[in-house]
């Protein structure tokens, strides 16, 4: 954990990835983090600061075992935030995201639908549906793609997991909150 870049008002430390180094936290399966079969809502706030790949995963590293995937797609230049699940698509992407400044991502999940929608920066930025529904049984990642792969280069924080709801379009705005940021618990 070290300081923040330039901390946003709900946090002064964060999450510092190198993905030189191939840094990565992880968290084994449990029942807060378990997203099989129920409406979910992520959330983080990165600063990237290179080439990112992973932000969030859930997997145990293989090809075709990733549960969901939060990550940065990078093409010559700033990346663009995409989600998927398992790995079977669609992927829903964002557009490009500037590198050494804060920004808010979140993604929301329809169970029944398998509706996706990707917000940036408090706005709804794209939308999708998944063939498929997240297993529910994997490790969490943050700061790589998967297990030993795809790392971050830049800072995270405030990563939330919302199990059995989906975020509103006003609960993503109120979190985003202008760009200072507003803590996940404000939204339990």
């Amino acid at each position: 954990v070290s300081s923040t870049p330039t901390p946003i008002a709900a946090v002064t430390n964060s999450a510092k990835f190198v993905a030189a180094s191939s840094q990565f936290l992880s968290h084994a399966n449990a029942t807060g983090i378990n997203v099989a079969g129920i409406d979910f809502s992520i959330q983080c706030w990165v600063y990237q600061t290179g080439n990112t790949h992973g932000y969030m995963s859930r997997g145990d590293g293989s090809f075709g075992s990733r549960e969901y995937g939060l990550s940065s797609v990078f093409s010559g230049g700033p990346g663009a935030p995409r989600f998927s699940i398992n790995s079977s698509g669609p992927n829903v992407d964002g557009s490009a995201i500037t590198s050494n400044a804060w920004h808010h991502i979140v993604v929301t999940f329809n169970n029944t639908s398998k509706a996706i929608v990707l917000y940036v920066d408090g706005v709804s930025v794209n939308t999708g549906t998944s063939v498929d529904n997240p297993a529910g049984t994997n490790t969490l990642y943050l700061g790589s793609s998967s297990a030993g792969s795809g790392f971050m280069s830049g800072n995270m924080c405030l990563v939330g997991t919302w199990r059995n709801r989906i975020l509103s379009a006003s609960d993503v705005t109120a979190l985003y909150n202008g760009g200072a940021g507003l803590s996940y618990a404000a939204m339990a």
